[in-house]
C-alpha cells in the first residue's frame, strides 16, 4: 500500500494499514481465501510495524490500536481471535468480504 505523498495524516495512514491487515487476516484465516500475494501482505505488515515503532503516539491514537498493540508484523493469525470478539468489526469485515469476494 503506497501512502507516500498522499494527503492523509499519519494516524489516517496507520488506520488504513491496520484496516487492510485486519481484512486480509480475517479473509485468510477465517474464510480460507486470499486476494493478495503473501509478498504484498508481508510488505504492508512491515510498513505498519515500522510506523508503530517510529510513531508510537500516532499508533496509540489509531482506530484499531487495541487489536495491534502486541502486533509484531509477522503474522495476522492472532488478530482473528481479537476480531471475533468485536461484533461490530466482524460485521464490517463481512460487509467488505461480500463486496470484494462474493460475485
Amino acid at each position: 500500500m503506497n501512502l507516500i505523498g498522499k494527503n492523509f495524516t499519519l494516524v489516517e495512514k496507520i488506520n488504513l494499514l491496520e484496516r487492510w491487515i485486519l481484512f486480509h487476516s480475517y479473509l485468510y484465516y477465517e474464510k480460507n481465501e486470499s486476494v493478495v500475494s503473501d509478498y504484498m501482505y508481508d510488505n504492508n505488515a512491515h510498513i505498519l510495524y515500522k510506523a508503530m515503532v517510529k510513531y508510537p503516539k500516532a499508533f496509540k491514537a489509531s482506530r484499531y490500536y487495541k487489536f495491534f498493540k502486541d502486533y509484531d508484523g509477522n503474522t495476522g493469525m492472532h488478530l482473528v481471535d481479537k476480531i471475533k470478539k468485536s461484533k461490530k468489526l466482524v460485521d464490517m469485515l463481512e460487509f467488505d468480504y461480500k463486496i470484494i469476494c462474493d460475485n
